[in-house]
């Protein structure tokens, strides 16, 4: 009786085994680098500038091209308009990807941002916080590679330290972007053995 209870219980182990669908990992993420066009708080046409910018987000459903993303620490280089630099950085960005038609997607997001404004060389504060609502359009030009135009408000929302009175806490930019795609894709054989 033993005999036949062990020879049930590793028939369906085995059983199990064999029939278990091979486990599949994905990877999806997206590196952007752009150019923006600046306009200040004032939006005059002696309040513009202009800066590069960066980000990079990874897919929270990897394996769906249209997914939501989150990404960190996004931010610019040589950020101004109107004299005043722009010293802002996005701590987290959370969004949604994908694509509407086949030669052209929608991207949307929001990110809180927080930096500082310096004018002359002269801090004007270190810790203006705002939001930035972003919408933006793609079109792929290859599996690795789309082009991509945003419009990325930031709204200040209070500020930390510094000089309530200070330029630009607030502004828009216009984004021109090249972005990098990666995706990769891991299947996991299960590791049968005849005995």
């Amino acid at each position: 009786m033993k005999a036949l209870i062990l020879s049930i219980v590793f028939g369906l182990a085995a059983f199990l085994v064999v029939a278990e669908e091979p486990a599949t990992t994905y990877s999806r993420s997206l590196f952007e680098l752009g150019t923006s066009f600046t306009v200040g708080d004032s939006g005059t046409s002696d309040n513009v500038g202009y800066g590069i910018c960066y980000k990079f987000v990874s897919y929270l459903h990897p394996s769906q091209p249209s997914s939501t993303y989150i990404g960190f620490l996004s931010g610019y280089f040589l950020h101004a308009a109107g004299g005043v630099d722009i010293a802002d950085t996005k701590p987290v960005t959370l969004g949604w990807r994908g694509l509407i038609a086949p030669w052209l997607g929608f991207d949307g997001s929001i990110s809180p941002a927080i930096g500082a404004r310096i004018y002359e060389n002269t801090l004007d504060g270190s810790a203006y916080f705002g939001v930035c609502p972003a919408i933006g359009f793609f079109v792929p030009i290859s599996p690795s590679v789309d082009i991509a135009l945003s419009y990325e408000p930031v709204f200040n929302l209070y500020t930390f330290d510094g000089d309530p009175s200070a330029r630009n806490k607030s502004y828009s930019d216009i984004v021109f972007l090249i972005e990098f795609k990666s995706y990769s894709e891991q299947k996991k054989v299960s590791d049968v053995r005849a005995w």
